[in-house]
């Protein structure tokens, strides 16, 4: 239980008790009261999965030495991934020159789906919220980079500079 979750219970136990037995049942100040905090407590688990889904999602796109690390090392990996693929002839085209020209913007767009998913989850289970959406989101991340390795990079520039 997180800290909200105790104060919650707290006042569930105080609020209650608070009204007098003969304005309001002591049951009825309950189902008034959960009815009240139902939708905010959702909400903020939402929330604070939300906001660590993107954090952990972000991470690897700041400026620290592990960022770096782990960002070469998915770079080697989709690079050689995606000389694999080319070999056995999968192309990418126009989607892939796209994806390779534009990467803040599909990234960006990715982890902002990403994070939007759960906010339109009717009643998500915290735990399967987030284990679904981190493997989700690096799936896709890792799928939008080998697409944009296969074109090379920047291939789309190149040939329009080369244009008279």
């Amino acid at each position: 239980m997180n800290p909200a979750d105790v104060a919650l219970v707290v006042v569930r136990r105080v609020c209650p008790d608070s009204f007098p037995p003969t304005a309001l049942p002591t049951d009825a100040a309950a189902a008034i009261y959960g009815t009240f905090v139902r939708f905010p407590r959702a909400g903020t688990r939402t929330l604070l999965v939300v906001t660590v889904i993107t954090a952990v999602v972000a991470y690897p796109y700041g400026p620290g030495h592990p960022a770096r690390a782990v960002r070469t090392t998915v770079e080697r990996g989709t690079t050689t991934t995606a000389r694999a693929l080319d070999r056995v002839g999968v192309r990418t085209g126009a989607t892939g020159r796209r994806l390779s020209g534009h990467p803040k913007w599909t990234t960006t767009g990715v982890i902002a789906a990403g994070a939007l998913a759960p906010v339109l989850w009717n009643h998500p289970p915290v735990g399967a919220m987030a284990l679904v959406l981190c493997i989700d989101l690096a799936a896709v991340l890792l799928l939008v980079a080998v697409l944009a390795a296969i074109s090379g990079p920047a291939a789309g520039h190149e040939d329009r500079a080369a244009a008279p």
